[in-house]
């Protein structure tokens, strides 16, 4: 029997922002195909099924009336007026494993490193849409759009080897209204 939670997960949903039960506190047995919630009670609903647009491959897991109810932690658990249960909603088990193991890979130092990797390559992604626009190309077939690529590579690298050279600071990253 395999059990499973995000341990590592970090969420935008109310739970994980006020302190309440958010998913990863929830112990997932997929053989069994139930969710066991921080006070003890199992699920009573399991339904896969495909979300729309995305179409990706999902579980609902719902929890029963006469559970959720009466609980003492109700209110860090659902704010539903009219007494509904909670339920949840999680990614297929090859998703789910996957999400586990990326998000306690990027806790380490090594996963932390290959991450600031990643936000460079994401800023000169950025900076071509931004001051090139590389999303669209000017030409159509396959050798002038790589020819359009590659001119805005290198306009992109005289670009910051001038900025360099004036010694002009690197630009703070923004954030987002919701962060500020």
């Amino acid at each position: 029997m395999q059990v499973s939670s995000f341990r590592v997960m970090s969420s935008m949903v109310w739970q994980a922002r006020e302190g309440g039960y958010d998913i990863p506190l929830f112990g997932i047995v997929w053989d069994n195909k139930q969710a066991r919630c921080p006070e003890g009670k199992t699920s009573i609903y399991w339904l896969p099924f495909v979300t729309q647009p995305c179409e990706r491959d999902v579980v609902k897991i719902r929890f029963a009336h006469r559970d959720c109810s009466p609980c003492p932690q109700r209110e860090r658990c659902v704010r539903s007026p009219t007494g509904q249960p909670r339920s949840l909603i999680v990614p297929d088990q090859v998703s789910f494993h996957a999400l586990e193991q990326t998000r306690h890979r990027l806790t380490t130092v090594q996963g932390q490193s290959e991450y600031r990797l990643r936000t460079g390559v994401e800023g000169t992604l950025s900076q071509a849409v931004r001051r090139s626009g590389l999303r669209q190309t000017r030409y159509r077939g396959l050798a002038k759009t790589h020819l359009q690529h590659v001119a805005t590579a290198v306009a992109l690298n005289v670009l910051r080897c001038v900025e360099h050279l004036c010694h002009k600071p690197l630009a703070q990253t923004r954030s987002t209204r919701f962060a500020r």
